[in-house]
């Protein structure tokens, strides 16, 4: 039975942390909290793996507990600095993980705005870049649905300083491209919620973005995944206030119901 958004169970609270700045007891208790989520949803990776690639000192790591204190989902944001043929790009790397009976994505999106608002303007000399891999195409749909421009993109052309980073980036965090689609990786894990998956709404009446998704990405089922860089700056950062405000009147009109 697929749980419809109505239905999700509210959040208390939302705190983000610098993971080096924390104890190391309650630093590896939020790390194995972090990873049990992550692993509702992905095999084939173990936790000191997990950790070695995701979860740095300078980390920062946004988490959203219920009532009872229990780790309901978390985005983690990691910037790593590079010089591509004389560009300056930082690349902001995140993942997002959400309970599926919790309604937090929303709460996590306003805090991680926030966040990256603050190291967009650390950043101003450079092209400033969030590198996301994309599993799913529900998760795709959001990112389309939320943001102006992103790359690849089915209607605008690459700039060339994504094109020259992508090999460069793709090894340093050791994935494989597809020889026929440099954007295409080998995520090298797999999905635990295919069926869930392919029960949502979001795929049962799979849109031009799904769509579009899995003709680019067949086999996504297979741990095959789509790199999707998105600029960060005042088109985004407009477009994806409106995208918010768009959910939160179809939210409110849900409930009304």
């Amino acid at each position: 039975m697929t749980i419809q958004r109505r239905d999700r169970l509210p959040i208390a609270r939302v705190e983000e942390v610098v993971l080096g700045d924390l104890p190391a007891p309650a630093r590896d208790e939020l790390e194995r909290a972090c990873y049990e989520l992550w692993s509702e949803f992905f095999a084939g990776m173990d936790r000191q793996r997990f950790v070695a690639t995701h979860l740095f000192d300078d980390t920062r790591l946004g988490a959203a507990y219920d009532r009872a204190g229990r780790l309901a989902g978390f985005y983690n944001f990691n910037v790593l600095e590079l010089d591509v043929d004389g560009e300056r790009i930082a690349l902001l790397s995140t993942g997002v993980f959400i309970r599926l009976e919790y309604d937090a994505f929303t709460a996590l999106l306003r805090r991680g705005y926030r966040t990256v608002l603050r190291l967009r303007l650390a950043h101003l000399r450079s092209h400033f870049i969030w590198g996301a891999i994309f599993t799913t195409p529900v998760a795709y749909h959001t990112l389309v649905d939320s943001f102006r421009e992103y790359y690849p993109n089915p209607v605008r052309p690459t700039p060339r300083y994504i094109e020259a980073a992508l090999p460069q980036i793709c090894r340093r965090r050791q994935l494989v491209q597809d020889p026929a689609d440099p954007f295409v990786v080998d995520f090298s894990i797999s999905q635990r919620q295919i069926d869930a998956l392919k029960a949502s709404a979001r795929l049962q009446n799979a849109g031009p973005h799904a769509r579009e998704f899995t003709a680019r990405v067949p086999n996504w089922e297979a741990g095959k995944a789509l790199f999707v860089f998105v600029p960060v700056g005042p088109a985004n950062f407009l477009s994806a206030a409106v995208a918010g405000l768009r959910r939160w009147l179809r939210r409110r009109a849900r409930r009304s119901r």
